[in-house]
């Protein structure tokens, strides 16, 4: 995380968003993408939208029918 922290400091990258850590959050307060240029970091909850949870729903669906059509 201190590369793409320097990485985006330094203009090398032009921005992250961040969902999953080495070590989930909260974070320490003085880790470095809190602070890189052009990144946002969440919680781990960035797939958390209606149209995820729609598509999981199709997937599960489809993996039943698949599974009982056998």
């Amino acid at each position: 995380m201190n590369a793409l922290a320097e990485a985006l400091n330094e203009g090398k990258l032009a921005g992250a968003g961040i969902d999953v850590y080495e070590k989930e959050p909260p974070l320490n307060n003085n880790h470095p993408l809190l602070k890189a240029k052009n990144c946002i970091c969440v919680p781990h909850i960035a797939y958390a939208t209606k149209e995820s949870f729609d598509a999981r729903i199709d997937i599960v669906t489809n993996n039943i029918m698949t599974w009982l059509s056998k």
